[in-house]
């Protein structure tokens, strides 16, 4: 039974590409509300993001901080926290939830980075050659160069973070969504990975990453999502 007059927290920690500034992510926040029925959410803003900040400057350890540090205050305040992370924010809170369980009640994971494709995972690894603008392989298809634009530093870096959590698992439970399209996330090996989590499968109108929004999903998706999150959560 959810308590209406005791809301609960949940932090939202954004991926690096599609979600890059405050005003997105405030956006973000408020199409969220519906799906976190009477959680309080707060905006867990990684390392790189902020106005004057430079992902070049940013290490491995500089997010896993920023997340912990977050979890960690708030649950100074609240008996119990989720978590939703998205993209990359998803697998910086599954490290951290496979690192310290105890600050984590559920976790919620949008297309979480858990796995590189194929040509990530060779760029990566020093076998394909980046294009030196746009920090992506050449094989990346003309759309995605297009429309992301990350240093080659910051794909390594997300690559390690990755090689680390390859052979972990978690005890809290998990509500995974995301788009089996998904050019970036291979959503089918992360859900045999995940096995035990609750999977919900999602179509996205446009981009097959991009699922955070009502106008992503196709119609009648997100009141579902709506629907099962909120029974996740109970």
């Amino acid at each position: 039974m959810i308590d209406l007059f005791c809301p609960r927290p949940c932090f939202l920690f954004n991926g690096i590409l599609p979600t890059t500034n405050s005003c997105d992510l405030l956006s973000i926040r408020e199409e969220l509300f519906s799906l976190l029925l009477f959680c309080d959410i707060f905006i867990g803003e990684l390392p790189g993001h902020k106005q004057g900040e430079s992902f070049r400057q940013v290490e491995a350890s500089d997010w896993k901080d920023s997340v912990q540090n977050c979890l960690e205050y708030l649950n100074t305040q609240y008996q119990e926290v989720f978590v939703l992370g998205y993209s990359f924010g998803g697998l910086l809170s599954f490290d951290i939830a496979s690192r310290y369980p105890h600050l984590i009640k559920k976790i919620l994971l949008f297309a979480p980075a858990l796995t590189l494709p194929r040509y990530l995972e060779l760029a990566c690894g020093g076998i394909l050659p980046l294009l030196p603008n746009m920090g992506l392989p050449s094989q990346v298809p003309k759309e995605l160069r297009t429309q992301f634009w990350t240093p080659t530093e910051v794909f390594k870096t997300l690559w390690r973070i990755v090689e680390e959590n390859k052979e972990k698992s978690l005890q809290t439970p998990i509500f995974l969504c995301g788009d089996e399209r998904d050019p970036l996330v291979d959503m089918k090996r992360v859900s045999q990975r995940l096995k035990d989590s609750e999977y919900f499968p999602v179509r996205a109108k446009n981009h097959p990453h991009l699922i955070l929004r009502k106008h992503d999903l196709r119609e009648g998706l997100w009141e579902e999502l709506e629907t099962k999150i909120q029974a996740f959560l109970k």
